[in-house]
């Protein structure tokens, strides 16, 4: 048996050589797509102290994005987009995906037409046995890499992560913290004060007051009482 490999691999070499490379191509790129994704969850778990330069990337354009449109309207969206634009070289991941699925079936269509040619010079069963020993050993290894590191499933987990990052952590924080920035620098008055700002007649400080404003609530209106009047309303409730 071992003598009909060797003499297969010397007889056939440009189908042979096609077939494995391509194999090994698909089940290359597919590890490396898992090892890829499991990256990020990992990184994902831990989004406050991440040093990942995607992840920054990410959590940066939902910072961006939150403070510029007041808001995330849907964030498993964003998230999506995000993961759909993950690119290694020139491709997505996506299209790595197709590709790695793309070689494994070039390396089966390679061993066919090696198969039919070798059938055609009349070859017997033992000079083809290695074809299909080839190809359907690849092709069990092939799915129990794709059943092993289950590429949807880690893009799943990774949408979950981040999402839940983005909404109870980021968010929130990000609000307290454009209020906290109004209400130092004034982009948003309160309701019983207004903000006054003294000629610039100092040129590094910037003076800041608050005054009290007149309110009128609706329904009401409220009276101004003077010293005056409060002193004679006192004389009289106590002269009864």
């Amino acid at each position: 048996m071992w003598n009909a490999m060797v003499a297969f691999f010397e007889r056939d070499k440009i189908f042979t050589t096609l077939m494995l490379v391509a194999l090994v191509a698909g089940l290359v790129i597919r590890i490396g797509l898992g090892l890829a994704y499991g990256r990020l969850i990992g990184e994902a778990d831990n989004m406050a102290t991440t040093n990942h330069p995607v992840l920054r990337q990410w959590k940066g354009k939902y910072e961006n994005c939150y403070q510029m449109n007041k808001g995330v309207s849907n964030t498993a969206i964003f998230v999506d987009k995000l993961i759909s634009r993950l690119s290694w070289g020139p491709f997505s991941y996506g299209q790595w995906y197709l590709l790695s699925a793309q070689a494994v079936l070039l390396s089966v269509l390679s061993a066919g037409v090696g198969i039919c040619i070798n059938i055609a010079k009349g070859a017997t069963l033992s000079m083809i046995l290695p074809y299909y020993i080839v190809v359907f050993g690849g092709l069990y290894l092939f799915f129990s890499v794709t059943t092993s590191v289950d590429i949807r499933e880690r893009k799943r987990v990774l949408k979950v992560n981040m999402v839940d990052y983005l909404e109870n952590h980021l968010s929130p924080r990000i609000q307290i913290t454009r209020e906290d920035m109004d209400f130092l620098y004034g982009d948003k008055q309160d309701e019983d004060y207004e903000l006054i700002e003294r000629p610039a007649s100092q040129k590094d400080r910037r003076a800041v007051e608050w005054k009290k404003k007149d309110t009128v609530s609706k329904g009401s209106l409220r009276e101004s009482i003077t010293y005056d009047e409060l002193e004679q309303m006192l004389r009289e409730l106590l002269a009864t």
